[in-house]
């Protein structure tokens, strides 16, 4: 392969050039699908939100009357839901999470193909096995439709396909607001990168923000016309003080790698820091970053759910490549981190409310591990397909 510069990334090989690299691609894939198969059968998932989610695509279908699930609305994925839970059930509409955490998995591949980033497949087993991945892969929530389609967006924008690119970056905004902050800073990099590529790259970030507007204009209706959709719904002041807010932004970062692999992460991007500072790898290890520190800053701001980090798993995954290139022995034992975590985890604190903490606990629990534990939730749920459902359920679960 020839040397890429920094701005220009080198062209992906294709199958016929790489047949190694295929059947490891090809791999991965298989192991995804033996790993996440089996919670396509466990129902429709663990969150509230899922179910608020089936709620509004009923009623679009069944009343053709439109109230979001939640602010700003999700009309996109909830009039997709509707129609897949009223053919398929749960296991379709899993099914569907599970062929985007596919989509996910291949472009993230090709993305570290195209900018030269080392060690891809080690790095593609990471994205496979990280727990939060192999959890929201797997039920009937919208982030992982997100990250495929950014993550699609982003290779075409690499290949200079702006106008396809344009569309599915519009797409990932339509199917989950936050998602123009990924959109915005890969088609900023590609503004500064490639001066002769300016104007299309303009236009494209125009058409990206008309498809992804014209999906919420049904809860700006339903608003009365007003921006009232856009108001968080977070819950009262008392859950948010600047204490509690600080507490959730640690806690939550610290378990969305598990408290072994956020305690080992800085070390190894420190172990990395020479490669990192490489000139020839600044512009990529800086977009890489930014997407992190913007989708951290966001996270700082609304620290509700931990999938909410899912946007920061590819671009982490490139900085450890990059920074660790050789040494694989320890990104493998980075991975053997997050792998215990789906398993086992080691709990440092618990709430005084679940969902509503305003307190709790510190010490030290051991506990089913991230995927285990939502495993044991959905199983409860599993014949749920309703808000009131879930209700009635987690009550009498005592969570």
């Amino acid at each position: 392969m020839t040397t890429a510069s920094p701005a220009e990334p080198a062209d992906e090989p294709t199958a016929g050039q790489d047949p190694a690299g295929a059947r490891l691609d090809g791999a991965l894939v298989v192991l995804m699908l033996a790993l996440y198969a089996p919670l396509l059968f466990f129902g429709y998932g663990s969150d509230n939100d899922t179910y608020l989610v089936l709620d509004s695509g009923r009623g679009l279908l069944r009343d053709h009357t439109y109230t979001p699930s939640r602010n700003p609305g999700y009309f996109l994925y909830e009039l997709t839901t509707g129609v897949l839970s009223q053919v398929g059930g749960s296991v379709l509409c899993n099914a569907a999470t599970l062929a985007m955490a596919v989509v996910s998995l291949l472009c993230f591949l090709k993305i570290c193909r195209r900018l030269e980033v080392p060690r891809p497949h080690l790095l593609g087993l990471l994205l496979v096995i990280h727990p939060a991945l192999w959890v929201n892969g797997t039920c009937t929530m919208e982030y992982v439709w997100a990250l495929a389609l950014l993550l699609a967006g982003t290779l075409l924008v690499i290949k200079r396909s702006y106008g396809v690119a344009a569309v599915l970056l519009g797409l990932a905004i339509a199917i989950r607001s936050t998602s123009f902050i990924a959109a915005g800073l890969v088609l900023g990099y590609a503004l500064l990168a490639r001066r002769p590529d300016r104007g299309r790259v303009v236009l494209a970030g125009f058409i990206a923000v008309v498809i992804g507007g014209l999906f919420y204009l049904p809860p700006f209706r339903q608003a009365g016309f007003s921006l009232a959709f856009l108001k968080p719904m977070t819950g009262g002041s008392e859950l948010w003080t600047l204490k509690l807010r600080l507490a959730r932004f640690v806690y939550k970062n610290l378990y969305f790698w598990g408290l072994l692999g956020s305690l080992a992460l800085p070390v190894l991007l420190l172990l990395g820091w020479r490669r990192l500072l490489d000139p020839g790898r600044r512009r990529v290890v800086l977009a890489c970053a930014g997407v992190v520190a913007a989708y951290e800053a966001l996270f700082l701001k609304y620290p509700i759910e931990i999938a909410y980090l899912l946007p920061t798993l590819p671009a982490v995954l490139i900085l450890l490549g990059i920074g660790l290139a050789h040494r694989p022995v320890v990104i493998g034992a980075f991975g053997v981190l997050l792998l215990s975590y789906a398993a086992l985890n080691l709990n440092i604190a618990r709430p005084d409310q679940h969902d509503r903490a305003t307190g709790g606990a510190v010490g030290l629990w051991v506990e089913p591990g991230y995927v285990l534990q939502d495993a044991r939730k959905r199983q409860a749920l599993r014949g749920c397909d309703s808000y009131d459902c879930w209700v009635a359920v987690t009550k009498e679960e005592g969570r």
